[in-house]
């Protein structure tokens, strides 16, 4: 009877003796494993193991033998067979010693779950495509970044059965982290966490996504670097995702668990999937607001025009009576000096309304070799007039700089955006300085951003005067945009509670044109 069990059971049935080998193995076992009874027979029961999970096995095997009883394996873990050809599949097994005439047997029980387990794979990816959908709506549905994200912490730690997920951004000056929003875990926990735990020297690669797995004794290993990096306290297991804008990341989405655990493809997947979604946010609420500044920009242009221009009109008029009288007292040498003055004052207006209408008009880039010295020196006229007494304008550069390749009226109205921003970051007064100077790169200093050869660099600094400084944004869409297109780059330092500094640099003019 317990013959014909054994051959008709449904699952395979292997019979191991006291030595781990086998003594009897059913047609399922065989047709499972792709082994004849005969091949089997006598053969360690590692033999249908894959070659990494035998040793271990072995050490179970002889803590099983000294405590036999009937049990499952499986639940709840990984367990893999290994069939006559190489392949792997997923099993569950259940164990049972027998008593014998011959002495104790141990039956196992072989069950090939990979249809269920795919079953399975296929409920938990729902799930995942459930919750990545849920935040999408939230996301499109927000009003702001800080709303967008600030119930997505929750539920990817409930999708994941994690007990906390955060989302942090690189602290700029500092290189660390700083928590935006989190579920689980208090912000003073990973504020301050070196940022080399997301970063590494080339982000796009392997996927740039790992799991952090802590160890006993040891710190954590940071995801896509080889630098060690500080355990996150309380936590056992960190997967970490990059939130990438244009190539680097900006941010990242981090899981923690309180228990050491792997997290697999599809919670891998799942995490890359939120934070694309994320960072895709991001993106479009910034583009939404460079469109809202340009826009409000082009109506300020706009507005500016129209004074500049009427402002014009009125000097066309005031200049015509100032000449009018001066041909009508040329035998009053007082009044014709006064009438002089004032015409030399209408020039300055002329000269700060046409500056006025070059920055409002939409004009096509037309650069050419232009006298910086000129250029700064004109500037430095209209900015004195414009930006105020609180303002302490100071303008420098050398006598001897080189021409620079660029578009005056453009370069013109880049350099009046940031000193009329900065003007307005500092309401009761500061010190605004420009520079510029000639220098070379070399091909040991170059860069993707800049090649070697020479520049004209022009530096503004903003500084405050007293311990008020607010802060308020440059405006340096605009302003990045135009020094793009010229071919320049820009650098930009800001410290709260100091001031700000924007270092431009732009290509030397090398044919030999016209000074502008």
């Amino acid at each position: 009877m317990f013959r014909e069990l054994f051959d008709t059971a449904a699952d395979a049935m292997v019979v191991v003796d006291h030595d781990g080998r086998i003594v009897r193995a059913n047609p399922q076992a065989e047709h499972l494993f792709g082994f004849s009874e005969s091949e089997l027979h006598g053969q360690p029961i590692e033999v249908l193991m894959p070659e990494h999970a035998r040793h271990r096995h072995h050490a179970h095997r002889e803590g099983y033998r000294a405590n036999p009883r009937v049990r499952p394996m499986g639940t709840g873990q990984e367990l893999t067979g290994l069939k006559r050809n190489g392949q792997q599949f997923p099993v569950e097994i259940a164990l049972s010693p027998i008593n014998t005439p011959d002495g104790r047997l141990f039956l196992a029980a072989i069950r090939d779950i990979s249809e269920t387990q795919r079953a399975r794979q296929a409920l938990v990816r729902a799930h995942y495509d459930t919750v990545v959908a849920q935040i999408g709506q939230l996301a499109l549905a927000a009003p702001n970044l800080d709303t967008a994200i600030e119930n997505t912490p929750e539920l990817v730690a409930a999708a994941l059965s994690v007990q906390a997920v955060a989302i942090v951004f690189k602290h700029v000056q500092f290189k660390q982290m700083q928590v935006r929003a989190a579920f689980g875990i208090q912000a003073e926990t990973i504020n301050g966490l070196p940022w080399s735990l997301v970063l590494h020297d080339s982000p796009r690669q392997q996927g740039a996504i790992a799991p952090l797995e802590s160890t006993e004794g040891a710190d954590q290993s940071a995801a896509l670097s080889n630098e060690p990096s500080p355990r996150i306290a309380g936590f056992g297991s960190t997967a970490i995702v990059p939130l990438f804008d244009l190539n680097e990341p900006m941010g990242a989405l981090l899981a923690l668990s309180h228990e050491r655990r792997s997290f697999d493809h599809d919670a891998m997947h799942f995490l890359q999937s939120v934070a694309n979604l994320l960072a895709a946010a991001m993106q479009r609420m910034r583009m939404e607001e460079q469109l809202s500044h340009a826009q409000r920009l082009e109506a300020i242009g706009q507005l500016t025009g129209g004074v500049a221009h009427d402002f014009n009109n009125l000097l066309t008029v005031i200049s015509g009576n100032l000449q009018i009288l001066e041909d009508e007292l040329t035998d009053r040498p007082a009044a014709r000096e006064v009438i002089g003055s004032a015409l030399r004052a209408v020039g300055r207006g002329a000269e700060l309304t046409r500056k006025l209408l070059a920055f409002a008009r939409r004009q096509r880039l037309s650069p050419r070799a232009s006298d910086p010295k000129k250029l700064l020196s004109d500037l430095g006229a209209m900015l004195r007039r414009t930006l105020g007494e609180t303002i302490n304008l100071e303008i420098s550069y050398r006598h001897d700089i080189a021409r620079v390749f660029a578009d005056p009226g453009q370069l013109d109205g880049a350099l009046v955006n940031l000193a009329l921003n900065s003007r307005d970051a500092m309401p009761r007064g500061g010190d605004l300085g420009i520079t510029a100077s000639h220098q070379r790169v070399s091909d040991a200093d170059a860069s993707d951003e800049l090649k070697a050869g020479d520049y004209v660099f022009i530096l503004l600094r903003a500084g405050r005067r007293r311990r008020d400084w607010t802060g308020v944004g440059m405006g340096l869409s605009v302003v990045h945009k135009t020094i793009e297109d010229h071919g320049g780059t820009i650098q930009v330092q800001s410290e709260l509670g100091k001031g700000s500094s924007f270092q431009m640099t732009f290509p030397v003019a090398v044919e030999r044109a016209p000074l502008a």
